[in-house]
């Protein structure tokens, strides 16, 4: 029952948006659409599989949604699959309202094949839009490049020449070769290299839920890439989703010149 009540908290808050219209500038829509649109795909994944159901209706905010602006003109599935989520999920809804969660399940689990796979199709071109509203980061450089180490004998006023101590090697930089993006719930998993060590565990569409017992949820994008990779050689556990069922994988970063092939 809690799946199902998670759907339909979900579906009200994607309905509410449509019928919102024009109460909400672009950059508030397409936000709050990049915040539910992921979570929705995931909580549907585990409803019940049940028969195929017809198509509904359209949802009343067909006629009430302004769109996404340029958004939908750089991909035109955007608003017609946002109505066709649109019109299961407010056919749900409706019987949810009426006390017949029954009814809700038979509509939103019948079509989560049609309605998910509309949603799938668009959730890149939306991400990009979420992204075109990010802040430009601030970025403070140090003046005269980098410091180097300097001991300096006791005292303020020591007349002992500085000694400089040359910086310690830099670590080896970690690599998974695994292309991601966030999306609300996580880390959506684009592509595998061949020779990544999450060849085999992980796949295109996958998404990566937890790591290591630490949610991915919200995770600002400029953060992810840390909570995914850590230290060469470290093996993390990662709390995978994918066809509707969630479970865990383990490997962990190697360095660049071994995921090219040039280190035994």
């Amino acid at each position: 029952m809690q799946d199902l009540e998670r759907v339909a908290r979900l579906a009200r808050e994607f309905c509410a948006v449509r019928l919102d219209g024009d109460a909400r500038d672009l950059q508030q829509r397409v936000s709050a659409l990049g915040e539910v649109l992921p979570r929705l795909w995931l909580a549907g994944g585990v409803l019940p599989v049940v028969p195929e159901v017809p198509a509904p209706p359209p949802g009343p905010g067909t006629d009430a949604w302004p769109g996404l602006g340029r958004f939908d003109e750089e991909d035109p599935r955007l608003p017609e699959a946002l109505a066709v989520v649109e019109a299961w999920l407010w056919s749900g809804l409706q019987y949810w309202d009426d006390g017949d969660p029954a009814g809700a399940l038979t509509v939103w689990a019948g079509g989560y094949v049609r309605w998910s796979t509309a949603l799938v199709d668009v959730l890149p071109a939306l991400h990009a839009a979420v992204l075109r509203f990010r802040p430009e980061p601030q970025v403070e450089r140090a003046r005269g490049g980098k410091p180097s180490l300097v001991m300096v004998g006791p005292g303020e006023a020591s007349e002992e020449a500085p000694r400089t101590v040359p910086a310690p090697a830099p670590a080896l930089k970690p690599a998974l070769g695994v292309r991601f993006e966030a999306m609300g719930l996580g880390a959506y998993i684009c592509e595998v290299h061949p020779r990544s060590p999450a060849a085999g565990l992980l796949q295109a569409g996958d998404a990566v839920l937890q790591v290591d017992d630490v949610s991915l949820e919200h995770v600002d994008p400029a953060v992810l890439a840390e909570r995914m990779v850590g230290p060469v050689g470290e093996v993390r556990t990662y709390v995978v989703f994918r066809d509707g069922e969630t479970f865990e994988v383990r490997f962990g970063a190697v360095t660049i010149d071994a995921l090219r092939g040039e280190q035994e």
